[in-house]
């Protein structure tokens, strides 16, 4: 991702990037398992099922097909 900012596998997850949408949908898209598997679900690496938990302490998970 050429947006994440943090090594992979560390906590917290830091993201920076700009978005040619409305603040409120790239929360959504971050936030709601539905959105973000339709918002960042394309190739090369398509996002079958995510979860997310933003409370503190809370997990998040991403299950990817390598499209290659």
């Amino acid at each position: 991702m050429k947006f994440l900012r943090s090594a992979p596998g560390n906590d917290p997850l830091e993201l920076e990037s700009e978005f040619n949408a409305p603040v409120e949908r790239v929360f959504r898209a971050w936030v709601e398992p539905g959105e973000l598997v339709k918002w960042f679900g394309g190739a090369p690496n398509t996002v079958l099922e995510a979860d997310v938990d933003l409370r503190d302490g809370g997990q998040w998970r991403f299950i990817l097909r390598d499209d290659d």
